[in-house]
């Protein structure tokens, strides 16, 4: 004979003896919750991002996105604040997030 209990089911009254349901009692703290990724995984997912944006077979579509997204901000910029801009992590962030999940490629 075995010594093991089946699970309780999630409206079960819960088997720690609290009186609650088991959904409401233990069964949550059993739930595993996906972990956040990292800096460095997050880093390395950037550069990954960044490296593909740039390749060569992207070149057309990328020059349209950045005419797109920037609404030509940068051209009546004085140059040195659009330097200072195109340079802005941050906002190439925003920039390739835009591009790789977003903006629709000529090709589809």
């Amino acid at each position: 004979m075995s010594s093991l209990r089946p699970a309780p089911g999630r409206n079960d009254p819960c088997p720690c003896g609290s009186g609650r349901k088991y959904k409401r009692c233990c069964q949550q703290s059993l739930t595993i919750t996906p972990q956040a990724y990292t800096p460095a995984e997050r880093t390395d997912a950037f550069s990954k991002l960044l490296r593909f944006a740039h390749r060569p077979e992207f070149a057309d579509d990328r020059a349209l996105a950045e005419q797109e997204f920037w609404s030509d901000r940068l051209e009546r910029m004085a140059p040195h604040l659009a330097d200072e801009i195109g340079a802005d992590q941050q906002l190439l962030g925003a920039f390739l997030t835009w591009l790789g999940f977003d903006f629709a490629l000529i090709e589809g």
